[in-house]
């Protein structure tokens, strides 16, 4: 394989790179070379097959006849469109398109690749079908970067259909993707046909009224009834090889997923028999729930795995079957009695060597019916697993890199960029946000593979990139594909293209036109708001891709199709409340409403501003406040050779010093330093502008001036009992620097608690109290509370943790001067709290 990649690029070293007049393909393909000439939809009559890609050439004929492309009659000679098995071996997926005068051929060693570059070649039509242009004469060269190209969908939450699970099959085909990750089993359903134990789908496949199973919090339409209606549903086994043979045609391989030993409610709600037996309270696990980790002393458990697992295997053609083992509440081991003398019979000293048992005796269940064990990277831990036993790594690039230098062949799904259920940006969002905000840009820049991070041979385990879509909050199919689409385009240029080839500014330059073939293959996407920046008291909207348009108004209505289009032109400060905006595609298609507007930068500097190695700086902040309150100035550090010295910083309203700031240092390793000072008494009669002296040779920084979300009450403190690591204090809770956080330095025990006095009660409408290293699940809170008082003495819950965030809302005000969190279980991992968000 290395030689014939070599001789690859070898070959591709003549070809120039991505010419701007040719049509947006996604995922970028290597090389292409733009020629002279060009070819006409009408020169296209027939299309040809070698007898290897004759399957190829008929799923591509369906292709362009279902989504209205020239109508191709099939025939053995050679035709306009020409697909070739080439003499010369090429990597597997990599393939040969050549547009000229004569026709177009597809060249490849492979069917995958005949495949994908039928698939290259069907963007290229459509694009010149959508704007009544002809082919380009041009050449591409082309290959996947990674093998593992992948996309999950979690069924079990909410049950999408074989019809859904077809259209999305075809889209990932469309863009290269060729790894379908099935979620079938958690603790809301069980959706696979298991003929030895049918009651997993006659009981575990329902919830709500009449079933066994309860309907989740986010999935309830009324509160007050408890059960809600009855939902759910299964996949025969004639439906799975359908499914599998279907995904096979368009060169996809399914990899099932029944989570264990965790998340297994539904199993348990079939067969109680393989929960644990019990003599403590078990505690909840990470998403509040009891009930859901099954036992691994019980023999027959195995026995069950084996026959459940041996069905699967039968179905599935894949080499590795996911076992999920990610979010094992291992508290319901540690109260159970045959779970300690098993632990006292092997000398085992912390219940996560039980979960390395259990994968452990998994593994030899799977090699038995010739399948290898894939797992989330929390399989790790507790023991050594086989090196044949692969990593998905979720919780972050570090865990995936970690696995790999174990000598795990490892997929990288991190959930800061992969995680399609967290929450796009702007209002009106549901989803998640643990990981953070995804929006399309975060699911783009991310390199999966660092080299100078890996050796070669580690290096070579990264299979490749993963996206997934668990379905808490995604109700129906077209919500999943509005979730998928586009942030899925940008996983699959990620899998795809070469990292030095790939840009943000040129992927959503194609983007942009890209989303009209979604238009015509896809049900449902997401279209992305314009962006509003506020300078020196102007508004300015910028598209959300280069060639949209933005619709607008000023009066505080919504705008339609027929409301002005934004011609660039600046937006008076004084009409920010009533400003609303979004995008509209040519096909009709709007963005969801956006308002507000972020400020620019009140100054970025570069090396030539210092004149020698220093300067003194008054910088006009001329429309950048509006109103009293809590403000921030944010300084940081863009690059250079040299650290950057910030001395004698001070506010001014007029004449007159309003605050000043401490003497900052900005490098690399203090790349960013934020300065907060309240203002009082905005004047606008008044001019503020902002003064330091700056020393340094070789440095790039900015300033950043915005004012707090958030209510941050002077002289708030925090206690607690719990031990300190490092310079992690309590106080800094209370700093409002929200990249200071407090951390534990021992594992959380049922019990521990930490109190934030805010010093003074305040109304408050909204809490939010975050835990866990930022973009993670690292760290959280697992199982605990948050309280309230004004007194200190009488407490009230207002909210459980889930997934390491307590959030509480309230209809009206509630007077608040102690926050309280407690937790409620014993827990393995240390404890991070980040600054409270007080609305």
């Amino acid at each position: 394989m290395k030689s014939k990649f070599l001789l690859f690029l070898t070959l591709a070293a003549s070809f120039i790179p991505i010419a701007a007049q040719i049509p947006a393909l996604v995922p970028l393909p290597a090389k292409i070379k733009q020629n002279d000439g060009e070819l006409t939809l009408k020169q296209l009559k027939t299309a040809s097959a070698d007898p290897a890609f004759k399957a190829e050439l008929s799923l591509l004929s369906e292709h362009w006849k279902s989504i209205d492309l020239p109508k191709f009659k099939t025939q053995s000679t050679p035709g306009d469109i020409r697909l070739l098995q080439s003499k010369q071996e090429l990597p597997e997926g990599a393939y040969l398109l050549k547009i000229d005068a004569s026709g177009i051929t597809i060249s490849s060693s492979s069917a995958s690749g005949a495949f994908y570059g039928g698939q290259t070649l069907s963007q290229l039509i459509l694009h010149s079908k959508l704007q009544d242009k002809p082919l380009p004469c041009l050449e591409i060269q082309d290959q996947p970067r990674f093998a593992w190209r992948g996309l999950m969908l979690d069924e079990a939450r909410h049950f999408m259909g074989k019809a859904y699970v077809m259209s999305l099959l075809d889209q990932m085909a469309r863009h290269k993707l060729n790894v379908f990750h099935w979620h079938l089993t958690d603790d809301q359903g069980w959706r696979i046909e298991i003929k030895a134990y049918p009651k997993l789908t006659s009981i575990g496949a329902f919830r709500g009224e009449g079933t066994k199973l309860p309907t989740p919090k986010w999935d309830k339409k009324n509160e007050k009834d408890p059960d809600g209606p009855k939902y759910g549903g299964f996949y025969t086994q004639k439906d799975i090889r359908e499914i599998v043979a279907y995904a096979a045609e368009r060169h996809i391989e399914i990899i099932p997923e029944l989570d264990m030993p965790g998340h297994a409610m539904a199993f348990a709600a079939a067969y109680p028999e393989v929960l644990p037996k019990q003599d403590g309270e078990a505690g909840e696990g990470v998403h509040g729930l009891r009930g859901n980790v099954i036992s691994v002393a019980r023999e027959e458990n195995y026995r069950m795995l084996d026959k459940i697992y041996g069905e699967l295997a039968s179905l599935f053609p894949s080499k590795y079957v996911h076992v999920g083992g990610d979010e094992v509440n291992v508290q319901a081991w540690k109260v159970s009695p045959e779970h300690r003398a098993m632990m006292d019979k092997h000398g085992y000293k912390n219940p996560h060597q039980l979960q390395n048992h259990f994968m452990l005796r998994l593994e030899k269940i799977l090699n038995g019916h010739g399948k290898t064990l894939l797992g989330w990277n929390e399989i790790m831990h507790g023991g050594q697993l086989s090196k044949d036993t692969a990593i998905m790594a979720w919780i972050s690039v570090n865990a995936g890199l970690n696995a790999a230098r174990k000598g795990h062949p490892t997929v990288m799904a991190p959930g800061p960029h992969c995680y399609f259920d967290m929450k796009y940006p702007g209002p009106g969002e549901t989803g998640h946000w643990w990981a953070g905000i995804v929006d399309t840009k975060r699911a783009y820049e991310w390199n999966p593979l660092f080299v100078d991070q890996l050796k070669p041979e580690e290096q070579a385990r990264v299979l490749g990139v993963h996206c997934a879509l668990w379905t808490e909050f995604v109700p129906d199919p077209e919500n999943a594909d509005y979730k998928l689409w586009p942030r899925a385009c940008a996983t699959a240029e990620v899998a795809w293209s070469l990292q030095e080839k790939r840009s943000w500014d040129s992927f959503s330059r194609r983007l942009g036109q890209h989303l009209s073939l979604l238009d015509k293959t896809s049900d449902s996407y997401r279209v992305p708001p314009p962006s509003a920046t506020q300078a020196k008291g102007l508004i300015t909207i910028a598209p959300a891709y280069p060639g949209t348009e933005t619709v607008f108004t000023t009066d505080g209505s919504e705008p339609t199709a027929s409301s002005p289009r934004y011609q660039g032109k600046p937006i008076p400060l004084s009409q920010l409340s009533a400003l609303r905006y979004r995008t509209i595609r040519p096909s009709g298609r709007m963005s969801k409403v956006a308002q507000g507007a972020t400020l620019e930068p009140v100054l970025t500097a570069d090396s030539r501003t210092w004149k020698g190695g220093s300067t003194t700086e008054k910088l006009p902040l001329e429309g950048v406040f509006d109103q009293d309150g809590n403000w921030i100035a944010q300084f940081s550090y863009l690059g250079g050779k040299e650290a950057l010295e910030l001395k004698n910083l001070a506010l001014y309203q007029g004449n007159k010093v309003i605050h000043r700031f401490d003497d900052l240092k900005l490098d690399p390793k203090n790349r960013r330093q934020t300065a907060r000072f309240e203002l009082q008494g905005l004047d606008s009669s008044s001019t503020y502008h902002l003064t330091f002296e700056g020393k340094s040779k070789d440095a790039r920084f900015q300033i950043t001036i915005d004012r707090s979300p958030f209510l941050e009450p002077n002289g708030a403190t925090v206690s607690t009992d719990i031990g300190i690591y490092g310079n992690h204090r309590p106080t800094n809770l209370t700093d409002w620097d929200r990249s200071s956080f407090f951390w534990s330095n021992r594992a959380i025990k049922k019990g521990d608690s930490l109190l934030i006095d805010l010093g003074e009660a305040l109304e408050l409408r909204e809490i939010i109290l975050p835990t866990g290293k930022a973009g993670s699940n690292e760290d959280i809170l697992a199982q605990g509370v948050l309280e309230v008082s004004t007194d200190g003495e009488a407490f009230e819950t207002v909210a459980k943790f889930n997934l390491g965030t307590a959030s509480a809302k309230f209809n009206k005000a509630k007077n608040v001067r102690y926050l309280r969190i407690t937790a409620q279980q014993d827990q393995t991992s240390w404890l991070i709290v980040r600054d409270p968000q007080l609305k």
